[in-house]
């Protein structure tokens, strides 16, 4: 079970806390530094499945925590970003919301001996909520770097930018959950005629 794609997977649910200390910090370094926290934690995700399937050690450890190190990573960034005024509460409840029903889902089905994995819709959700994630990171620290050299015209595109893949986030976010539910109902109607 201990492999290099289960360590990175690992590394990324360990990294969540970290990240969180950094975010909510008022500086600008502290922010820098969660900036690379979450591009290290983009790079994990990116690099675990490849290695995976390269070494031949895909587990089904693997399979279940890599999603759920997304979410914590990710969730613990939007949580952080609604309180900071970041994003719109709405869209972080929407995209918390479907990710603990799934999670929730996953884990009752999966003490019934049924492993419901990652769809790849689904890996692009998270991409979508990673980039968004990167671009609210990149853009808060970027001016503090380059300081004047920082073209403010650069403002609106890059928040329209933001903005576009938040909502695709959110649309995937919600069109992969209801997939998931459709898909598996047989297992959804289990659950609750038991």
């Amino acid at each position: 079970m201990l492999n290099w794609p289960n360590l990175l997977t690992v590394s990324r649910i360990l990294a969540a806390p970290v990240f969180l200390i950094f975010l909510l910090s008022n500086s600008p370094r502290d922010h820098t530094i969660a900036f690379a926290l979450f591009g290290g934690a983009v790079v994990t995700d990116m690099l675990d499945g490849y290695l995976a399937r390269r070494l031949n050690c895909v587990t089904d450890f693997g399979k279940v925590m890599d999603p759920l190190a997304d979410k914590v990573i990710v969730v613990t960034a939007l949580v952080s970003f609604a309180s900071l005024g970041a994003v719109p509460l709405w869209m972080v409840l929407a995209i918390v919301g479907r990710e603990l029903l799934i999670m929730g889902f996953r884990a009752v089905a999966a003490a019934r001996g049924i492993y419901i994995y990652a769809t790849t819709l689904a890996k692009w959700k998270t991409a979508l909520q990673m980039a968004a994630i990167v671009g609210i990171l990149g853009h808060s620290v970027a001016p503090y770097w380059l300081g004047a050299e920082w073209p403010a015209a650069l403002d609106p595109i890059l928040d329209g930018a933001v903005n576009l893949t938040l909502w695709a986030a959110v649309v995937l976010t919600l069109v992969t959950g209801v997939w998931y539910l459709w898909k598996n109902r047989q297992v959804v109607a289990s659950i609750f005629l038991r």
